[in-house]
């Protein structure tokens, strides 16, 4: 009777044991987080981008459009209906960029080229910027690395007087941007009109000046002992 007991005792322990060890098991595993739900986005007319985007996003996600920038053509980008700015620290002759924040529902991106030469439009300069410098994507609320330039003096403009330089080969980094959004670099916006030397320094874009070479043209270099004059900003 006794080792009866003392079996039934033995097997009671052994069965509380394992339950025991079974509820460790299942407390230690661990939870799994639930994903955040993705909200589908699409672009209207299959419209040709430059990136891929992926078919859904999380809502807080930064999304970011790619397109090819087109001279004489600006775009305007909607997202769910509402125009979207471009990103003109990011942007340049090459590429134009948009970004906007996923919200908490799907998305239907439209976008429009539109033509500049419109009769009787008007155009006029609202930014001006050098990619080269930190301190101006900045300005523009950015982060961007600063592009390199090469180390020479080039001359992007003169007029009767007084030849125009840049510290380095970078005419094609100083971006200047008007109204309608088209963008282009500074020695076709002084060949066009839309921009003018007062411009730069209204803008802060910094260059040097010289007594006018009749020798000399736009986009020539100089060696630096040759130049001539004042840091104007």
């Amino acid at each position: 009777m006794k080792k009866l007991i003392v079996l039934f005792l033995t097997l009671a322990s052994l069965m509380s044991l394992i339950a025991c060890s079974a509820n460790d098991t299942n407390l230690a595993k661990p939870q799994e987080e639930e994903s955040p739900e993705a909200y589908k986005v699409e672009i209207a007319d299959n419209y040709p981008i430059q990136n891929a985007l992926k078919s859904a996003y999380a809502a807080g996600e930064q999304v970011t459009i790619k397109l090819d920038t087109i001279t004489e053509h600006y775009y305007k980008v909607y997202v769910n209906g509402a125009e979207q700015a471009m990103d003109t620290a990011a942007s340049d002759l090459t590429y134009s960029y948009y970004t906007f924040t996923m919200p908490n529902e799907d998305v239907i991106i439209e976008i429009e080229d539109v033509a500049v030469d419109i009769p009787g439009a008007t155009t006029f300069i609202v930014d001006i910027w050098d990619r080269t410098k930190a301190e101006q994507g900045d300005r523009t609320g950015t982060k961007e690395e600063p592009c390199d330039c090469a180390d020479a003096i080039e001359l992007f403009y003169e007029d009767e007087t007084t030849e125009y330089y840049f510290s380095c080969i970078k005419s094609h980094y100083v971006t200047v941007m008007d109204n309608t959004g088209r963008t282009v670099d500074i020695v076709t916006a002084l060949s066009e009109g839309l921009a003018t030397i007062a411009d730069l320094d209204y803008y802060g874009i910094e260059y040097f000046t010289a007594p006018k070479n009749d020798n000399a043209g736009p986009d020539d270099t100089i060696p630096d002992e040759a130049l001539e004059g004042n840091m104007a900003s």
